[in-house]
């Protein structure tokens, strides 16, 4: 009787030194498996791994930025550039405010990745003397973050945009506050002209201004009326759009909206 009671006693002692059963206090609000310690390469960039390694902050190579992390929002997780290092690199830059992209720009050589933008717009500099801008006027501001060598070829679709003489266009570049003709090629039936830099700024396609040819046919002084008068190029050939016309009653006559070079 008195064992019994003795255990009885031991139990309900022991029992008061437990420790009482609590729920779980641990929260884990987010969690990652990363990669698994192998090497995971691409073009451009290599990364060495661990399981379960964190990957906060920020991890850059030749063409990309990975901004990492468990704290990192899905927005922010990795910016692309459209530039990336090599040779005879073509990238055709979506303008911010339109979504088009009438331009492609063919670089030699890019050293170091970056970005290439393109915004268009209806205002800018007044372009070369004794020549106008198309309907509607059109400025091209190209800009790269990227480092490259040697010549760029510009190329602009200028389909949108209509011209009076669409022959005589020259694609213009902005350099040093100043416009400079950069032309080197000018594909009519596609409608695109490109030019050759070596930097990025503003350009422009221009057009000559049209002008008037006017004079008087006379003999001793004395206007002839009713007398043909053909316009003719420095070869002797009648220029396109423009018909043979009669002098007026003093010998007078005139071709309006002729372009130099005609």
């Amino acid at each position: 009787m008195n064992l019994k009671l003795s255990f009885i006693l031991f139990v309900l002692t022991f029992g008061l030194f437990l420790p009482e059963r609590t729920s779980a206090q641990l929260e884990v609000p987010q969690s990652v498996i990363a990669n698994g310690g192998n090497e995971i390469s691409g073009t451009n960039n290599t990364i060495v791994g661990t399981l379960g390694q964190p990957m906060i902050g920020v991890a850059s190579g030749s063409a990309h930025i990975l901004n990492g992390g468990f704290w990192y929002t899905q927005a922010n997780a990795m910016t692309l550039l459209n530039t990336s290092p090599g040779t005879d690199v073509v990238i055709q830059p979506v303008d911010s405010k339109t979504g088009e992209s009438p331009v492609a720009v063919k670089y030699s050589e890019v050293t170091k990745s970056g970005e290439t933008t393109l915004e268009k717009s209806d205002t800018g500099p007044p372009p070369l003397t004794g020549f106008s801008m198309g309907d509607p006027a059109t400025y091209y501001d190209i800009t790269t973050t990227a480092e490259f060598t040697g010549e760029v070829e510009v190329s602009i679709d200028y389909s949108a945009t209509s011209y009076k003489k669409e022959s005589k266009l020259k694609l213009i570049h902005r350099e040093k506050d100043v416009w400079v003709d950069r032309t080197t090629s000018h594909d009519k039936e596609k409608k695109i002209i490109s030019a050759k830099v070596t930097s990025f700024s503003l350009f422009a396609i221009i057009e000559p201004l049209p002008g008037v040819i006017a004079g008087t046919v006379s003999v001793n002084g004395v206007g002839l009326a009713n007398v043909t008068v053909e316009l003719l190029d420095i070869l002797s050939v009648s220029v396109d759009g423009f018909s043979p016309i009669q002098t007026g009653s003093i010998g007078d006559y005139s071709f309006a909206d002729v372009i130099p070079d005609d």
